[in-house]
């Protein structure tokens, strides 16, 4: 029967590891050599079921690090099968197991060696080299959600440098590492975004840089998929930052430029300025004090072009508390502040030394003390 045909009438199948080989991994626990016993392989896959002579002889149960679990039957380490056709042994031939999942390829020993395709009832399609029966070398891999996987193999994982193409096209290109990509990789996804550089379990991770298909990007560090340590955005409508990051947001000392010309340089918590910083405007006016959740919080300076300047306690983005007015044309005001007007007990010295000391509301004068 023509490999062509075997693969297209089996189902299209999910990923699931095939079990390295016995004589790797340990016993968990009962009686591996001869008995009932649970052996652990590098990979997280468990086999339960009997053995003799330190081989896997019987009915097993696979318990793969998904939960995933499939039986087999075993003899003298051998996976055990029905050979519709062809040689099984050393040869060529296809191999129907008691799960129903078929095998058409190259044997030797007995054992699923050279080339082959596996197509998997529970739900995947292999097609490439095998090695003392185990999936080992170059091949590819067929998932039911579509997506391929063609380059290196160990252990019946992804694991050297291959090429996943998902169902609408996007692409991984890259290093694996027991079947998560982990390594220099070029990520292209379908709406034109491009990743270039480390990934970590299938993640961006380490320096890297993105681009979106407008222009805008990032260049810098990444932890698990975000932008986190010093990097540099970029947005398409001129907005720039560098500094630092943490998950994904402005955290820590950075500079943030804006298209208007205004810009802040200074502390940032949550993707907001948090702590001192200084926001210039601009036409030059400026701000230099404490900030908390975005806006201005503590004790700072405003001055703008005028010449009007503000040293004093800030609150919810307002002069508020005690604080200090300066005017261009020389007089001062000293006192308390309320919303951003003067309202409380103050002293306004004005031009020529007059005084007016007393109690102001809603930036008027009330009454002297």
């Amino acid at each position: 029967m023509k490999l062509s045909i075997l693969l297209t009438a089996l189902f299209a199948i999910l990923l699931l590891p095939v079990a390295a080989a016995g004589i790797e991994g340990k016993c968990l626990e009962g009686d591996c050599q001869n008995g009932q016993g649970t052996w652990e392989l590098p990979n997280g896959t468990k086999f339960i079921g009997q053995w003799q002579e330190g081989k896997r002889h019987g009915k097993s149960t696979l318990v793969y690090a998904d939960g995933t679990e499939e039986v087999r039957d075993y003899k003298n380490g051998v996976r055990q099968g029905n050979c519709v056709e062809g040689d099984c042994e050393n040869g060529e031939g296809l191999l129907m197991y008691s799960d129903q999942s078929l095998y058409f390829g190259q044997f030797k020993d007995g054992q699923r060696q050279g080339h082959g395709a596996w197509s998997h009832t529970g739900g995947f399609k292999y097609e490439g080299q095998w090695e003392k029966d185990e999936i080992q070398g170059e091949g590819i891999f067929d998932y039911t959600n579509g997506s391929r996987y063609e380059g290196e193999v160990k252990d019946g994982r992804q694991h050297g440098h291959g090429t996943l193409t998902l169902a609408d096209g996007s692409r991984n290109i890259g290093e694996w590492r027991l079947g998560e990509q982990d390594g220099p990789a070029i990520l292209l996804n379908r709406d034109g975004s491009k990743y270039e550089g480390g990934v970590k379990e299938g993640k961006p991770n380490g320096k890297g840089v993105f681009l979106h298909a407008d222009g805008s990007g990032y260049e810098g560090e990444w932890l698990e998929g975000e932008y986190h340590g010093y990097g540099s955005y970029h947005h398409a409508d001129g907005m720039k930052y560098e500094g630092y990051f943490k998950k994904g947001k402005f955290y820590g000392q950075g500079t943030l430029t804006i298209p208007n010309g205004n810009s802040y340089v200074g502390e940032h918590k949550d993707g907001k300025p948090d702590g001192q910083g200084k926001f210039t405007y601009a036409d030059g006016s400026f701000y230099s004090g404490q900030y908390q959740n975005g806006v201005r919080s503590g004790f700072g300076t405003y001055m703008n072009l005028t010449g009007d300047k503000y040293v004093g306690q800030w609150q919810n983005g307002k002069p508020n508390g005690r604080g200090e007015m300066s005017y261009p044309d020389g007089s001062k005001y000293t006192g308390d502040f309320s919303d951003g007007k003067r309202q409380g007990r103050g002293v306004l010295v004005e031009e020529g030394e007059k005084l007016k000391a007393g109690f102001w509301f809603q930036d008027r004068y009330i009454e002297s003390k």
